[in-house]
């Protein structure tokens, strides 16, 4: 039996139809560990894949935040995927998450600097659930 992943999102808002097909900018999120550490608080750790392959995370989640640090592999570096750290950082909104990512050491329009946009995700349904 295939593993669901526990979020589901995009970094290319405004496609209608992102979380029927795993196509450019949606992605899947896995998380491998999880423990508290503070009030309401949690570590998590896993593996997202998305467009250019596989990248591993870690950060915290709690009630109304979450916030990770994400990284390709080198195979995904190879498809695409940025080759320093990538952080996120979102609030939740009814029943997703709204932030911005942060590429580190990224370039726009060929000049080397950080650079932000706009992602979305929320928690994965299961059909089969309900």
């Amino acid at each position: 039996m295939k593993r669901l992943p526990d979020f589901v999102g995009t970094w290319s808002l405004g496609e209608e139809d992102f979380f029927d097909i795993m196509g450019y900018g949606s992605f899947e999120m896995y998380i491998i560990e999880k423990r508290q550490i503070k009030e309401g608080a949690e570590f998590i750790k896993g593996i997202i894949k998305d467009y250019f392959g596989e990248s591993t995370f870690e950060g915290e989640l709690n009630s109304n935040t979450i916030r990770f640090t994400k990284k390709y592999n080198p195979e995904a570096i190879i498809n695409g995927g940025h080759k320093d750290i990538i952080e996120y950082e979102a609030k939740e909104v009814d029943d997703k998450y709204l932030g911005e990512y942060t590429v580190i050491n990224g370039t726009n329009g060929g000049i080397p600097q950080d650079w932000k946009h706009p992602f979305m995700m929320r928690k994965h349904f299961d059909p089969s659930m309900n």
